[in-house]
């Protein structure tokens, strides 16, 4: 997000677009519709799908996981598990994974601290990615799939730390 507030004639370009998209800028006063509260729903969908595809390909690099091919889907709440803001499907085999991110229409936060949730959800999930060689073999258990979650989040929160300079 941070690279996105810029000076330059794009950057500014993209911020006046987040803004309108947060709500920040009011385009019209006139009432609005369902059809333009779809519109502007659907503008901010595909907006979190490019930053999570941005932020994948970023990560993906990063980790060393160069040699999947990962796809970003942006879903609603009721496609994903109850309290997770996303998850991911891999084939191991072929070496293909999709991570399904929360729709900003689910989200209950400003757009800045968002886009900051949406790459935690990347990175947490291309961490469990990572693991996939070494917990392949092993027996789940619903106790050990929770150390697993813990242990994914402060690596994620870890790599996200450093990233930001914090």
């Amino acid at each position: 997000m941070y690279h996105m507030l810029g000076s330059s004639p794009a950057c500014r370009c993209i911020t006046v677009t987040l803004l309108v998209l947060s709500g920040g800028i009011h385009t019209s006063h006139a009432q609005t519709t369902p059809a333009s509260r779809a519109s502007v729903a659907s503008e901010r969908s595909a907006m979190v799908g490019s930053f999570a595809t941005e932020r994948l390909s970023l990560w993906q690099k990063r980790l060393n996981l160069t040699e999947w091919n990962i796809s970003v889907v942006v879903s609603r709440a009721t496609e994903l598990k109850a309290k997770t803001v996303g998850n991911i499907h891999w084939d191991r085999e072929k070496k293909t994974a999709v991570i399904r991110v929360l729709d900003p229409a689910d989200y209950d936060m400003a757009l800045e601290p968002m886009l900051k949730d949406i790459e935690f959800t990347v990175v947490h999930e291309l961490i469990h990615l990572e693991m996939v060689p070494i917990l392949s073999d092993l027996q789940r258990s619903a106790e050990n799939r929770l150390e697993e979650e813990h242990a994914v989040n402060h690596l994620a929160e870890a790599f996200l730390r450093l990233d930001r300079g914090k």
